[in-house]
């Protein structure tokens, strides 16, 4: 986290809590996408939490299905 945030490790002990958790948050999300398996995992988080339909796909789902 020190490397992402270019904060001092001994410094990031006196952060706020939710300072420090929104730096350890989005130093995961950089390191996972630098590698293409981690990339497909972001992607598939994102989409797990999704919450509304895609009623666009879905229609054209079931058109090519002919329903």
């Amino acid at each position: 986290m020190s490397d992402y945030t270019g904060i001092a490790f001994s410094d990031l002990e006196h952060l706020p809590y939710s300072v420090y958790l929104l730096y350890r948050h989005d130093a995961w999300v950089a390191n996972m996408t630098q590698s293409e398996e981690g990339q497909k995992f972001i992607k598939a988080c994102l989409r797990i939490q999704t919450k509304d339909a895609d009623v666009k796909a879905v229609r054209e789902f079931n058109k090519e299905r002919g329903r």
